[in-house]
């Protein structure tokens, strides 16, 4: 393994994140509160949490949480869902699993930086596919890249961060069934599953594929990243017993009070994910509603998850415009250099709607 390189957007958060009064950045729904989730399964599931006897939990997982997984999906068993510390541990998993020295991956960008950097850092070779305007996909273009040369997997975003735009149930089934006809396996990051605003629900990968891989968490649709619960889920049994073993190395195991509090989240997904869907589409509409105002400001409407990611057309550099926001203004927005896509910001629209229009007012006055 070559050196991992550091993170620009995790090390962005080590700094910034926390200092300013509105948080603008983020990409996950609202945070809940442990007696939020509780409330939902009443009294019998307080007592029950605080009876949890703090022991070591099922490397793969508890039963009711991964059967909670599965339950999201058309086709995948308990068995079948390996469960993480969050979505960047299954990331790490996966890539492990499938990549090597001299292995080729390619990748939809932009992307979660850790995906290409450690791959790279595997000594795999890593190939962008890059998204077009208002999340168009070039899917001639995926597939020449797929037919040149061996490829070991295929990692996209869907519905993607943090562009906010969603493949159609079409595109994301005739890119499963290209990366099965070259022999890749596709890897999707689904953690925005649910979170949608328009057209057809977006299917998930492991319905679609003998040997395509869903990523989940609770954080970003359910706002319990504090809970560092994800999954991975897939048919594909190679895989995911690999990822078993390599999580032997890593965590080893997810935290008993987490398990049980994602479980019950995920049983209320209903619930959730329309209280989550209702705050996103007031700031949504709200923010449709004063960007035309902003001239340096271009950027199209997300189609889905809780992010926007507008070019900004000031002859600040982003970077500099964000410090500058945090530092003297307050506002935390994501420079899109954390994604080696200088002139973008991304913007989250998955706060409360007070804090949201007036974190946004400073941007826009600014």
């Amino acid at each position: 393994m070559h050196t991992l390189v550091p993170c620009d957007l995790e090390r962005w958060y080590s700094t910034y994140g926390y200092r300013a009064l509105y948080n603008l950045s983020s990409s996950a729904a609202p945070s809940l509160s442990t007696q939020d989730v509780l409330a939902m399964g009443g009294a019998a599931a307080q007592a029950e949490y605080l009876a949890l006897q703090l022991e070591y939990s099922p490397q793969q997982g508890s039963q009711r949480l991964r059967s909670a997984i599965a339950g999201r999906y058309q086709s995948i068993a308990a068995a079948q869902v390996q469960v993480t510390t969050g979505a960047a541990e299954a990331l790490f998993l996966v890539l492990n699993a499938l990549l090597y020295p001299g292995a080729t991956l390619i990748v939809q960008f932009p992307i979660y930086p850790p995906i290409y950097t450690l791959a790279a850092s595997l000594g795999a070779t890593v190939l962008r596919w890059p998204i077009g305007a208002a999340g168009a996909v070039d899917l001639d273009r995926l597939a020449g890249m797929l037919r040149r040369q061996p490829v070991q997997a295929l990692v996209l975003n869907n519905p993607h961060s943090p562009t906010g735009a969603v493949l159609s149930p079409s595109e994301l089934q005739q890119i499963a069934d290209l990366a099965t006809e070259q022999r890749s396996v596709l890897v999707v990051d689904e953690v925005y599953r649910g979170i949608q605003f328009a057209g057809p629900p977006t299917p998930a990968a492991a319905d679609l594929s003998p040997t395509a891989i869903s990523i989940g968490d609770v954080a970003k649709p359910y706002g319990l990243g504090g809970l560092r619960v994800g999954w991975i889920a897939t048919h594909n049994a190679a895989a995911l017993r690999r990822c078993a073993e390599l999580r032997d190395y890593t965590t080893l195991c997810s935290s008993v009070p987490g398990e049980f509090l994602a479980a019950l989240a995920l049983e209320h997904h209903a619930t959730l994910i329309g209280k989550h869907l209702a705050t996103a589409r007031i700031n949504r509409t709200y923010f449709a509603s004063v960007i035309g105002a902003v001239p340096w400001l271009e950027g199209t409407l997300a189609s889905a998850g809780f992010t926007i990611f507008p070019r900004s057309h000031r002859a600040t550099s982003t970077l500099a415009l964000c410090q500058d926001l945090c530092d003297h203004h307050d506002v935390l927005l994501l420079p899109g250099d954390v994604f080696a896509m200088p002139g973008y910001l991304r913007l989250g629209f998955g706060v409360e709607p007070s804090q949201f229009a007036a974190g946004l007012e400073r941007v826009l006055n600014y």
